[in-house]
């Protein structure tokens, strides 16, 4: 069994914002909205990735 420390297993906040981003994506897929709203959603997950690997950078400097 692989040790870890138990703070690799809390969710950190960036991780939260892009499992709703996910769930957004997902249940505006099952509604079967027009592929505008796929797009939209789409956006929101790259924007939502965007910003997580920029939180990343600047907390790796610190």
């Amino acid at each position: 069994m692989i040790r870890r420390p138990l703070s690799s297993l809390k969710l950190k906040q960036t991780d939260i914002e892009e499992m709703d981003a996910n769930m957004c994506r997902v249940l505006k897929a099952k509604e079967g909205t027009t592929s505008g709203a796929t797009n939209e959603a789409q956006k929101e997950t790259v924007q939502a990735e965007q910003s997580e690997t920029q939180k990343m950078d600047t907390s790796e400097d610190t």
